[in-house]
């Protein structure tokens, strides 16, 4: 089923809202990521026995992705064996990485236009592992495996293969990774009581901000170079966690809406998404009566409710509940997520809005 899109003239852009719909057989879909250049739209469809994944374009619309019987395991059902987790996308939406849950475990897989679905390389079905993130260009992978000391984060090229994070010599790390930064080059990490800390290219482990290596929370995305990341802050007083942006080195700040009151999650989704230079970020969070709702923030104006940022672009979305915002392009002018339907049905949904301030976070 799919459901028809709005559009209005806004400049040089065309602001639109569209629900993707379902692939046929499936009852629901969530958007989960969207390309870098807004054009492709990756998620997971689902139903009573099983789910899988899909590629959205304007083109094809909505494909299923999950492995075709047989191709990644012999002999064993992929809609009875398979959950597939999606970890991201590449700029073109050309290569996808995520985590296929199996009887055997977990195992990172990734997927091309070109040759579709395959185990990452340097994996095994020995060795339980999960997919974190994907670089721009599709040729960087991070994620975590199993190992005698419990989860260690890995970042994995097509060049160089499977690496083990820290390097040889650099302070070790007990914790997986939970983001690779779009060039790939910072993988964010995170210890199994919540401790953070980024692992860079040419640099190793530092922390989150200054020499602190005490702040708890997880980050759920960065600016392109992964100077700026965004994610949840887990206070050690008890107070609820709060969405938060760390830039540089400096310590979080704790993200705001209009009326200076803190974000926190909305119920059970964590997701984030950045823009390229870190100046529009979009989430979910708690709304009136603990609901969630799709949100957008700028440092200019807060965190706001991306319904009414639509409405002030001209486009209205009757009978929609727009409950969860989860990735948006480098521009920041393309936002995807999850809502209900007019029909009352968990619907993925693309929105296409004005550009984000010229100015990014100091």
């Amino acid at each position: 089923m799919a459901l028809g899109g709005l559009a209005v003239g806004l400049g040089s852009a065309r602001a639109d809202f569209q629900g993707l719909g379902h692939v046929e057989g499936y009852a629901s879909s969530r958007a989960l990521f969207v390309s870098a250049n807004g054009q492709v739209v990756v998620g997971e469809v689902s139903r009573r026995f099983g789910g899988g994944l899909f590629r959205w374009t304007a083109e094809a619309g909505m494909v299923l992705l999950s492995p075709p019987e047989g191709k990644m395991n012999p002999g064993e059902n992929h809609l009875l064996v398979y959950r597939m987790e999606l970890a991201g996308v590449s700029a073109t939406g050309d290569v996808v990485v995520g985590t296929a849950n199996r009887r055997r475990g977990r195992r990172v897989f990734r997927w091309t236009a070109s040759e579709g679905m395959h185990w990452l390389p340097g994996t095994s079905d020995e060795v339980i592992s999960a997919a974190a993130g994907i670089s721009l260009d599709g040729r960087v992978v991070a994620g975590s495996r199993e190992s005698e000391v419990g989860w260690t984060p890995f970042r994995w090229t097509d060049d160089q293969g499977m690496e083990g994070l820290p390097g040889e010599g650099e302070r070790p790390w007990r914790g997986g990774a939970v983001f690779l930064s779009p060039d790939g080059r910072t993988v964010f990490l995170q210890e199994a009581g919540g401790m953070m800390a980024r692992w860079v290219e040419g640099t190793g482990v530092e922390p989150m901000a200054g020499e602190d290596f005490r702040q708890r929370g997880t980050v759920r995305g960065s600016s392109a170079d992964g100077r700026i990341a965004v994610g949840w802050l887990v206070h050690p007083d008890a107070q609820p966690t709060q969405a938060a942006i760390w830039s540089g080195r400096a310590r979080a700040e704790v993200l705001k809406d209009a009326e200076g009151a803190a974000v926190r999650p909305g119920a059970r989704n964590w997701k984030m998404g950045v823009t390229a230079t870190g100046s529009r970020l979009v989430g979910s969070l708690a709304g009136p009566e603990d609901r969630p709702v799709a949100f957008i923030w700028d440092r200019d104006r807060g965190a706001r409710p991306l319904a009414e940022v639509l409405q002030e672009n001209g486009i209205e979305t009757p009978g929609w509940t727009l409950t969860a915002a989860s990735s948006i392009s480098s521009d920041g002018t393309v936002v995807v997520g999850t809502g209900t339907n007019p029909q009352g049905e968990e619907d993925a949904w693309r929105a296409v809005i004005g550009a984000p301030p010229a100015r990014p976070p100091p």
